[in-house]
């Protein structure tokens, strides 16, 4: 069983992409690997925990060519759309992936120390010259 989560891609262009998008899913199902080599298969159910959609099943199959996950998903009893998985790449890419990583909590907890001794220091010098 793999569980996960998924968050709409924003807008091309919307607020310089660094905004995500609508939507977010929490995803639940099973990986099965194709027995003659052609690739993993993710299927299961999502439930929206953020946006305008309810829950339903989906699928998603790799495909070696495109090196992207491609598949369909549904809401429960409707029809079927077509989804693309792939992987985000670029500058814009490693800024968020950054931004929203452990080294970026130490940064700033290591910022905030050094501010705060920095104006303790500061005030006794001040209050005892």
């Amino acid at each position: 069983e793999v569980i996960g989560d998924y968050r709409t891609p924003p807008a091309a262009g919307f607020l310089g992409g660094y905004v995500q998008g609508f939507g977010q899913s929490l995803l639940r199902g099973s990986i099965t690997l194709s027995p003659d080599g052609g690739g993993t298969t993710i299927s299961g159910h999502w439930h929206h925990t953020e946006g305008p959609l309810s829950e339903g099943p989906f699928e998603v199959r790799w495909h070696a060519a495109t090196q992207t996950m491609r598949g369909w998903w549904a809401e429960t009893g409707g029809s079927k759309h077509d989804w693309t998985w792939s992987e985000d790449t670029g500058i814009a890419s490693s800024f968020h992936h950054f931004v929203h990583s452990i080294a970026m909590a130490r940064y700033t907890l290591f910022v905030v120390w050094f501010v705060f001794l920095g104006t303790a220091v500061q005030s006794y010098f001040a209050i005892f010259p």
